[in-house]
């Protein structure tokens, strides 16, 4: 039987709280250039937005090579086989 790592693209939100700017197009600015998303995303600080963009799925091999790899949409139907 083929055995498949399954990777979920899904959203999370992040809350950057008390940014102080004269602009809401501002304050997306300083917090794009500002915050560390890996050291959030690494640390947990985050909260599922209820929502999966696509799924990645690769087939692979017993020694853990990657057979081929197939792209799902947000609803479970392929998209395209990548491999």
């Amino acid at each position: 039987m083929p055995k498949y790592d399954v990777h979920i693209y899904a959203v999370v939100r992040v809350a950057i709280r008390g940014v102080d700017a004269e602009l809401p197009e501002e304050a997306v600015k300083k917090v794009d250039e500002e915050v560390n998303l890996h050291e959030i995303l690494d640390r947990g600080i985050v909260e599922y937005a209820e929502d999966v963009t696509e799924y990645l799925v690769d087939e692979v091999e017993p020694n853990g090579d990657i057979k081929r790899s197939f792209k799902f949409d947000k609803d479970g139907k392929l998209v395209e086989q990548i491999l």
